[in-house]
């Protein structure tokens, strides 16, 4: 599991990625939520995209699963 929180809005806030770290780079993983399959590689080094969050105080969470 992955959780992503932003406390304060920003105006015009850019378009982020989050690079998560410690993933197999030989591996894959399925987002659950969307059922979009990518290596760890992938997570590690583009990173995975942000939704954009409206208002202050938001999370998102990510439930990534390992491909065997």
């Amino acid at each position: 599991m992955v959780v992503y929180s932003r406390v304060l809005a920003v105006p015009h806030e850019p378009f982020e990625t989050l690079q998560l770290k410690g993933l197999d780079v030989n591996a894959d993983y399925i987002v659950i939520e969307t059922e979009e399959q990518l290596g760890g590689d992938e997570l590690m080094y583009n990173g995975i995209d942000i939704p954009l969050l409206q208002g202050d105080i938001q999370s998102w969470l990510i439930r990534l699963k390992h491909v065997d």
